[in-house]
């Protein structure tokens, strides 16, 4: 198995997908309630899918989950990305006239990791609307 160092960290695969799941974690926890007295509640939605496409409609609207990832980023690095990805970038439009090959590197894995993100991301959300639990009317007397 490949294997990179980060700091003192050897990075494998699992240590990467346990650094996503946990960067999407951090993602929800600190946007998630915003979102909600925003936009609107959980259950408010058709489904999780609406839930979840909703979420990224209003965190990309101004920029959330771009300006996360620009911070993110920089936890990781690109070849490990690159080796560890599920969703590797394949628009070469992001990088049509870079020559430099370290910089193509960076862009594929930049787009590979906001995915990878993104995907936790949804799974999480759609973890969250399946345990919403509607909010109970008050009993009439």
């Amino acid at each position: 198995m490949n294997k990179s160092t980060v700091g003192d960290v050897d990075m494998s695969k699992y240590d990467y997908i346990k650094q996503v799941q946990e960067d999407a974690q951090d993602f929800i926890d600190e946007y998630i309630d915003t979102y909600i007295e925003e936009q609107q509640p959980i259950l408010d939605h058709d489904d999780a899918d609406d839930f979840s496409s909703e979420f990224y409609q209003w965190m990309s609207h101004d920029g959330k989950l771009h300006e996360s990832m620009d911070s993110m980023f920089y936890h990781y690095d690109a070849e490990d990305i690159c080796d560890y990805t599920d969703n590797p970038e394949s628009d070469t439009g992001l990088w049509e006239g870079v020559k430099d090959w370290r910089k193509i590197r960076e862009a594929i894995a930049f787009w590979s990791l906001k995915m990878d993100i993104w995907c936790a991301i949804e799974d999480k959300l759609k973890e969250l609307y399946d345990e919403a639990e509607p909010e109970e009317e008050p009993e009439e007397k």
